[in-house]
């Protein structure tokens, strides 16, 4: 029995010795990090076009919203290839600047992704942008 809790300590000072590391990495700054600039699918004439991200990486991406509803508070969904939530958070507020999102180390796996931002109006959700992503 001593030798099985001996080889389980080991595993798990291995693995918050990993967890230190990812989390040092991740209070480091960034550098040579891709920004890209996102235009929503409506805006391009409604031609779909994938963006290319960094997968496993942390990547910011600048999200340039429609202005065609008079609300500026957007709900942020981050959708998988097949349409499952992968991450969603309300509180996006829009100005008529470019708004950021940052994906942290790890969120996005190699696939394609979709962000969509919707407003509730008349206690109805509706999509207002969509971004088609690729991550690599």
């Amino acid at each position: 029995m001593i030798p099985e809790l001996q080889h389980r300590q080991a595993e798990l000072a291995a693995g918050v010795q990993q967890a230190r590391a990812q989390l040092n990495q991740l209070t480091q700054p960034g550098i040579n990090l891709q920004v890209p600039d996102l235009h929503p699918d409506e805006v391009v004439r409604g031609e779909i076009s994938e963006i290319p991200i960094p997968a496993n990486r942390e990547v910011t991406l600048l999200l340039q919203p429609g202005h065609d509803t008079a609300s500026p508070d957007r709900s942020l969904a981050l959708l998988d290839e097949t349409g499952k939530t992968v991450w969603e958070s309300p509180g996006l507020h829009l100005d008529e600047t470019l708004q950021e999102f940052t994906f942290k180390t790890g969120l996005l796996k190699p696939g394609q992704y979709t962000i969509q931002l919707s407003t509730v109006e008349n206690g109805q959700k509706v999509l207002r942008e969509r971004y088609s992503l690729r991550a690599r």
